[in-house]
């Protein structure tokens, strides 16, 4: 059991940034034909501390420092009755998501409330890939409430866990 206290501060400001105590706890077995074989087989303490304190030092920096993260969207492709859907991804298929996002926008005034539900989270998905989370998540609303994707619902919740992940980030890069 380790219980850690960490501390980031700016010494000439005397200003503490971030602070938290953690505790971790761990449990290390070993066997062997006798108490003292098994005993034999375990890790010793100062491995074990060690172990300990490099798990909650690498938490501590995922908290405080930006890290790469992959992020992978699904988005449809086909309709029977809109071939600017299909054009749409295939503009998205090489990254020209701005062309994409234009081909999508110009069918919903002819679409069918499902298929323009499927075209305005297309376009969310597009504004996300461009960086838009805000209009992302317009996008992504309107594909809900007034088309009824029900996609959209769980996706509104993504973009908005983004938005404050880029909050986040912001805040860190200061």
């Amino acid at each position: 059991k380790v219980k850690l206290g960490i501390r980031t501060y700016y010494n000439n400001q005397k200003q503490i940034i971030d602070q938290q105590i953690v505790e971790r706890n761990n449990n290390w077995e070993g066997t062997g034909n006798s108490p003292f074989d098994a005993l034999a087989m375990l890790i010793s303490k100062s491995k074990a501390n060690n172990y300990l304190a490099s798990a909650i030092g690498e938490e501590y920096a995922y908290k405080i420092s930006p890290m790469p993260v992959s992020i992978s969207r699904p988005f449809f492709e086909k309709s029977k009755k809109l071939p600017a859907m299909e054009s749409g991804a295939r503009y998205a298929d090489v990254n020209q998501w701005d062309k994409a996002v234009d081909e999508w926008k110009k069918a919903i005034p002819a679409a069918e409330s499902k298929d323009a539900g499927r075209l305005a989270y297309n376009i969310a998905v597009g504004y996300e890939v461009l960086g838009e989370y805000g209009t992302s998540l317009n996008w992504a609303q309107d594909a809900y409430t007034k088309y009824g994707n029900k996609e959209a619902r769980y996706y509104v919740q993504q973009i908005r866990q983004r938005i404050d992940d880029e909050n986040v980030l912001k805040e860190q890069m200061k």
